[in-house]
């Protein structure tokens, strides 16, 4: 997309030059036969000076954010392309505050020692950094919160993030060290435990009793969410079986769908990447399973809505698929900016542009436009939001502070889809449900 100006250059108006001569009258006595001499015409105007344009202010200095995502690995999900595509668009209406944005993007490829050596390779004058690599970001969180700049983007582990637990009676105040988030860590997107009581809250409204989770062995979000998920199920009085530990890298999931099926479970929650969500999804059919498949927040994807199974959960981003103008806006930007529907389809993606418009807007609204823009200018700008919502593309209104560490999430979009490529948000437009309501 083609770069606008950052300034509007406004041309500053000359003064037109130029008088009117005063008309010189003679002055003749009336006794006097001299005939009265007559006026003199007055000089015609001058001609108005040529309009000159005002040289044209200087360019003001660009600043970089990171962002360290997984675009490969056994857990990948490509947002490069989606990084480019926001960061065009908000540079083409002005930046952050007339600065143009550039980006550092880093593949983790869900390797820690990856994360790490991109967190060491930062430029020292980075403003914020963005994530979304949940398998490596409880081990970089620490070297993060060290660099003092805002981080924001999608995660997952409480103890970076915040999240509460309920049926445990766990959270931040009676467990900082495992609930509490990291100072400048900005938490936009669900957090535990609503990410996990998302899919079974919907799971039975639509009349299932039995449910079970298939859970990825290659990141520790995922093992966190057993104790959560069997205990909220119990919880809202849904029979559960243990869940069950896969590889998101087997070739199908034929003896695990037979186990399901004799089990009675009419329930399945897709704790894993889309890719082998639809696997598995198409091993349990190709084996009689009818009932009910449900996918955490960060795994619906346009693949996953249009797999053959039905499908029904949470979205921890803006549902990308409704007709809603900022919906709307942002399809129009990643299609412009050529990026394939299945990189901008998701709800990890959604949650990457709201991300960067809530720094854009923080910054717009809370930064001194004349001083320097620097990383501690945008921490500063994050904690002046004060309830914002980026009119419904976030699930609830966000406040920070350095002193409120509990920074919960627990709102979302329910989605349903029916085996057939049709999907909806049963609420309707952007609204969203919670867990605990």
């Amino acid at each position: 997309m083609t770069l606008m100006g950052f300034r509007r250059v406004w041309l500053l108006l000359m003064a037109l030059a130029g008088a009117f001569a005063l008309i010189a009258a003679g002055c003749g006595n009336d006794d006097d036969d001299t005939p009265t001499q007559p006026a003199e015409e007055a000089p015609a105007p001058a001609e108005p000076a040529d309009e000159e344009e005002a040289p044209a202010p200087e360019p003001m200095d660009p600043v970089t954010i990171a962002f360290i995502s997984e675009e490969t690995g056994p857990s990948a999900i490509p947002l490069h392309s989606v990084m480019d595509a926001t960061i065009g668009a908000i540079n083409a209406e002005g930046g952050f505050n007339g600065h143009p944005v550039e980006v550092r993007k880093y593949d983790s490829a869900g390797v820690v020692a990856e994360a790490q050596a991109a967190v060491s390779d930062f430029p020292d004058d980075i403003i914020a950094v963005f994530l979304n690599t949940s398998t490596t970001e409880s081990s970089i969180a620490d070297s993060l919160s060290a660099l003092g700049v805002p981080i924001l983007g999608v995660g997952y582990s409480p103890p970076v993030w915040s999240g509460v637990v309920t049926p445990f009676g766990l959270s931040c105040e009676v467990d900082p060290e495992g609930f509490c988030a990291n100072e400048n860590f900005f938490t936009t997107t669900t957090t535990f435990d609503a990410v996990v009581a998302q899919q079974l809250v919907v799971a039975q409204i639509n009349g299932a009793t039995h449910a079970t989770s298939a859970s990825c062995v290659e990141v520790d979000s995922c093992a966190a969410a057993d104790p959560v998920f069997q205990a909220v199920a119990a919880g809202i009085g849904l029979q559960s079986s243990p869940t069950v530990r896969v590889s998101t890298t087997a070739p199908d999931y034929t003896s695990e769908c037979i186990g399901f099926i004799q089990q009675g479970v009419d329930f399945i929650q897709l704790s894993m990447s889309d890719f082998a969500g639809v696997t598995l999804m198409e091993s349990c059919l190709d084996q009689g399973y009818d009932g009910w498949f449900g996918a955490s927040a960060g795994s619906v994807s346009s693949a996953l809505l249009n797999a053959p199974g039905r499908l029904n959960g949470g979205l921890n981003g803006f549902p990308w698929f409704i007709n809603h103008p900022l919906v709307n806006a942002y399809r129009d930007i990643m299609e412009s900016a050529g990026v394939p529907e299945d990189d901008w389809g998701h709800s990890h993606a959604t949650s990457t542009y709201t991300a960067l418009r809530l720094l854009q807007k923080a910054i717009a609204d809370h930064a001194d436009p004349s001083a320097p823009l620097d990383g501690a200018a945008a921490l500063t700008a994050m904690y002046s939001l004060d309830g914002e919502t980026l009119d419904g593309l976030l699930s609830q209104p966000v406040s920070y502070s350095p002193d409120d560490l509990d920074r919960v999430v627990a709102c979302f979009w329910p989605y349903i889809t029916d085996g057939a490529g049709n999907f909806d948000t049963p609420l309707g437009d952007l609204n969203t449900a919670c867990y605990p309501e």
